[in-house]
């Protein structure tokens, strides 16, 4: 047995590179610009990981996803809260 790739099946990511390629109009390769993922939530946490050291401060609408918070907290990232106000 063999786990499968961790960026989603080559089939997968090569066929939504050649879909979004010519939308964008640059040459995307599927195996090294796509990423596929397990829901949202598992993209989101993916993205905070890469982008975000610990010690680092974000700023995020409040009220918000709840598990932005929980990632803050996973990363030892300071999340900085700016309240929603309706018209």
């Amino acid at each position: 047995n063999q786990y499968s790739r961790p960026g989603g099946h080559p089939d997968f990511v090569n066929t939504v590179a050649k879909f979004y390629s010519p939308r964008f109009g640059i040459q995307i390769d599927g195996m090294t610009n796509v990423c596929a993922t397990a829901g949202a939530t598992g993209a989101l946490f993916t993205i905070f990981s890469a982008l975000c050291d610990a010690g680092d401060e974000v700023v995020c609408i409040d009220p918000a996803y709840d598990a932005y918070k929980k990632m803050a907290k996973l990363e030892g990232v300071h999340m900085k809260g700016v309240p929603l106000k309706f018209p």
